[in-house]
């Protein structure tokens, strides 16, 4: 009994196995992501080249007690919007802990950050499409927060995926809820059966790293799990993984596919612009602080 009073301090410091847990009857990953959502029409960005970018951002956490820096955010969004149009961001991916609590509050305010970067591309460009695609984080989880996540948050699914046709091939993204630390039975099924049958140029989306650069406390913690994905990506023409939850910034490359896990937005003010070529099936990212 000594020693595990001894140890227990150590699994709260613990993103994976946060002293939440013990508080809050938080929702199965089984029941959330059930099956997997196909977004289609106005909800998939438009793209009318080879060469396109994106942002990704994680760990947003609104309602923290961190200053926030908006501003030059949006300064850096307004120079990039006057770039080649193969650098202007079509869209932007947000990689989970979108609040800090969980709380309905923090989901409005969030919202309001994600409109007005909507506001300024339009403003800048006449596009009035540009959308933030959210996943869950295990911030996003607290005080029962699915239950605002799913009423407040686009695209209020937290499984799903969408196909962007380019003038040369297509690209298929996939958007996984792995704010449990693991993907469940059902999600990791559904993912297989589409994953093996996919001959798209695909890029997926996690909060929780697959590898992390070897620090295995930020990823999944099911080892088998992890070893499964890692090989349907590299045998199913996976060639970007994008992740975020370790506030820390990571690399790793296969040879068939490379995991870029992004510090936090908010905390250590990094994001990235992503950029993608259907032509020579390549995916290139630029980390970027403000």
């Amino acid at each position: 009994m000594r020693v595990f009073l001894l140890f227990l301090p150590f699994l709260f410091l613990s993103c994976n196995y946060g002293f939440y847990l013990s508080l809050f009857n938080e929702e199965s990953v089984d029941s959330r992501a059930e099956t997997m959502t196909v977004l289609t029409g106005e909800d998939v960005p438009r793209v009318d080249s080879d060469v396109f970018s994106f942002i990704v951002m994680t760990d947003v956490h609104c309602g923290a007690s961190e200053e926030r820096y908006n501003e030059k955010f949006f300064a850096w969004l307004k120079n990039q919007l006057a770039e080649s149009a193969e650098k202007r961001p079509k869209f932007c991916v947000s990689l989970g802990d979108s609040a800090d609590g969980g709380h309905e509050s923090e989901y409005k305010e969030y919202n309001a950050f994600i409109s007005e970067m909507a506001s300024i591309v339009e403003e800048k460009t006449g596009d009035s499409g540009f959308k933030t695609y959210t996943i869950l984080g295990n911030h996003d989880l607290y005080n029962n927060g699915w239950e605002q996540w799913e009423k407040l948050v686009f695209p209020k699914t937290s499984f799903y995926t969408f196909t962007i046709d380019t003038t040369t091939s297509p690209v298929t993204l996939f958007f996984f809820d792995s704010a449990n630390g693991t993907l469940g039975d059902s999600q990791r099924d559904s993912f297989e059966r589409v994953i093996k049958q996919n001959e798209n140029m695909a890029l997926v989306f996690s909060h929780y790293p697959i590898y992390a650069g070897g620090n295995l406390l930020m990823t999944l913690q099911d080892t088998t799990e992890r070893a499964l994905l890692l090989t349907w990506f590299a045998k199913y023409n996976v060639k970007a993984v994008f992740a975020g939850h370790a506030h820390k910034n990571y690399g790793f490359d296969s040879g068939d596919f490379r995991e870029d896990v992004t510090a936090s937005y908010v905390f250590q003010r990094n994001f990235r612009l992503v950029t993608v070529d259907t032509q020579s099936k390549t995916v290139s990212s630029e980390l970027i602080e403000y």
